[in-house]
């Protein structure tokens, strides 16, 4: 199963929001971070075929020094992320994105932004 195709699966059908309705019956969305990270943990360690333990604990690692991701996974990375999550990352604030924390900050900080929008 394609790595895209089992983030999706898991984003769905986890904890990773809450659809909780605000008081005009609109669908409200809350992510939750620890269960974002928990995806996008094992979204990233699907695509670039790593354990998940070689990430865990060196979330500050550059993951293009650390375990050596070439821009060509990053950027699948980064589609998925975008596909599973239905947002665009900005083309400025990709090479930023060096470690783990700096993609689940950056995710988390859209996410935000599209929880304002839903209420």
């Amino acid at each position: 199963m394609s790595a895209l195709r089992t983030g999706l699966k898991a984003f769905q059908s986890s904890e990773c929001f809450d659809g909780k309705k605000n008081n005009k019956g609109e669908s409200k969305v809350k992510y939750e971070r620890e269960a974002v990270r928990e995806n996008l943990m094992e979204t990233i360690s699907e695509i670039i075929e790593v354990d998940r333990s070689e990430i865990e604990g060196k979330e500050d690692m550059n993951l293009f020094e650390g375990l050596q991701v070439d821009s060509l996974l990053a950027l699948e990375i980064v589609a998925t992320v975008e596909s599973q999550y239905g947002i665009k990352i900005e083309d400025e604030q990709l090479e930023d994105l060096t470690s783990f924390n700096k993609i689940l900050d950056l995710l988390m900080k859209y996410l935000s932004q599209k929880e304002a929008v839903s209420v």
